[in-house]
């Protein structure tokens, strides 16, 4: 059964996409809250950690739960903003953990209205550098895919939240149906 992993820039719709979809037998998590949670750390202190010091954290969290999981719909990021403001893949995705890439994209027009209307615009990217971003997200996301031997699918999230949630959906039966 397959472990997919569902990849896109803060904002893109990941996390509300999983939420409203309608699929049974999947364990859906969200690294973040598995972060916090296995590693008994408030979101708060997690956030101010920087890249170098999340990593090893990510690293034991895939080896130690991800990889026992499964039928899972993982909501991550490609990438991650480094300590100087560049944006780092995931050295640990070269593992053999994903059976399956989406990524869920959205144009910065969209993105850029639904980070000024999060009241959590702090730790978003700066406005200008939103572009550079997503194009970041995207050659990451094609790069772990192409590494191993898999088709990025792609999830276009800039309508309405049913309309992704039905792009999605059939998206995970296919690849359900691939592994049954």
């Amino acid at each position: 059964m397959p472990r997919i992993f569902v990849g896109g820039v803060r904002g893109s719709g990941k996390s509300t996409l999983l939420e409203k979809i309608q699929i049974e037998n999947y364990s859906i998590l969200e690294d973040t809250e598995e972060i916090c949670r296995y590693h008994d750390i408030e979101k708060k202190s997690l956030n101010e950690l920087n890249f170098s010091q999340k990593e090893p954290m990510l690293e034991e969290l895939y080896e130690e739960v991800y990889s026992e999981i499964v039928n899972l719909l993982l909501d991550s990021h490609f990438t991650f903003p480094d300590e100087k403001g560049d944006y780092r893949f995931q050295e640990i995705m070269e593992n053999e953990w994903y059976d399956e890439f989406l990524i869920v994209r959205t144009n910065p027009e969209t993105l850029r209205k639904r980070m000024l209307e999060d009241d959590k615009i702090r730790s978003w990217p700066k406005l200008d550098e939103i572009e550079r971003y997503i194009e970041k997200e995207e050659e990451v996301a094609r790069y772990i895919a192409d590494f191993h031997g898999k088709q990025l699918k792609s999830i276009k999230n800039n309508g309405s939240i049913e309309e992704g949630k039905n792009v999605l959906e059939k998206q995970i039966k296919r690849i359900d149906r691939k592994y049954t």
